[in-house]
């Protein structure tokens, strides 16, 4: 099994894969070019840095409609060059491969129907995954991998979660799982983890997990149920989550959960997905600080939220 810190950075190889999607991208292009649409801008034979970003307004709504000279890159002070983008809902961005993380421990049964429902809820929303990975925690993290086709037997999984009776909560465990199976896979990874935050029986340490999803491509929306915003389980989803461009959410009861439901799936479906190739490709395995921004006058307001860099490896 790959060790937690040795995840690799969040960047794809171009193989055969890719080598079809790209011409798949540049007839694309062609077609976009004679019908007088803007066609998208893509270099190949080399590894690209990927980030999946999102920006909101003053008032916390997401922002759509932007295009890559909209955005500015820089890394450890150097400017980059956009080579790859695409909106969140633009058949051009990256197959999206969606995980849900549940914490069954005794800690949580008495939200296991709320859980339930939810899960489903989110599932139903996002049938565009091409597949998706469920994440059991309790004394310990169990994973099961479905694809689109299975998404039925995925969905009579969830209706027959029961609790794990144990006291126990292998939340750290169960996240480091679900990187360790996303490294090899090209495309978005989304994370939602539904939990009140504790882990009392992970082999892993936070410490190490932060370091392997700060190296890693998924993004982590936290759905923290403790009911306690300034509790150290609770910053420390928060630290996970913004470490990657996500979001910790707080829902206090039933009322709140539509709104957790909207934020998830819009979030999803509206980040935009950029991508360059790096003006130093040494792969040093040092930590490469990235920072994105919007650059025309009339977005000065807006907040763009991504990962904060990646690990050159």
């Amino acid at each position: 099994m790959t060790a937690v810190n040795e995840l690799p950075k969040p960047r794809f190889r171009l193989g055969m894969t890719g080598v079809l999607v790209m011409w798949l991208i540049v007839f694309a292009g062609l077609v976009a070019y004679l019908s007088g649409q803007e066609p998208p801008v893509v270099r190949a034979g080399v590894d690209l840095v990927r980030f999946d970003i999102v920006v909101t307004d003053k008032r916390g709504s997401i922002v759509g409609g932007l295009t890559a000279d909209d955005f500015e890159v820089v890394e450890n002070g150097r400017r980059q060059t956009v080579s790859v983008f695409a909106g969140g809902s633009d058949e051009r961005s990256p197959d999206l491969h969606f995980g849900i993380l549940l914490d069954l421990s005794s800690s949580m049964a008495g939200r296991l129907p709320l859980l339930r429902e939810t899960t489903i809820e989110v599932l139903n929303r996002l049938p565009e995954a091409i597949d998706y990975t469920l994440v059991e925690v309790g004394n310990d993290a169990r994973l099961s991998h479905f694809t689109g086709r299975d998404f039925g037997a995925l969905v009579e999984r969830v209706r027959r979660l029961k609790r794990n009776e144990s006291a126990s909560t292998a939340l750290w465990d169960g996240l480091r799982s679900y990187l360790v199976e996303a490294a090899d896979l090209p495309g978005r990874h989304v994370l939602v983890a539904f939990t009140d935050g504790s882990d009392t029986a992970s082999r892993a340490t936070f410490e190490q997990v932060l370091r392997a999803v700060r190296g890693s491509g998924v993004t982590v929306f936290a759905v923290d149920f403790s009911g306690v915003r300034s509790s150290t389980p609770a910053l420390r989803l928060r630290r996970i989550s913004d470490e990657t461009g996500g979001l910790t959410m707080f829902p206090y009861g039933r009322q709140q959960i539509e709104e957790v439901h909207r934020r998830i799936v819009g979030e999803v479906r509206s980040r935009y997905s950029l991508g360059y190739v790096s003006t130093d490709p040494a792969p040093d395995g040092r930590w490469r600080q990235v920072r994105i921004r919007l650059v025309r006058p009339e977005h000065k307001d807006f907040d763009v939220r991504a990962k904060e860099g990646y690990y050159a490896k």
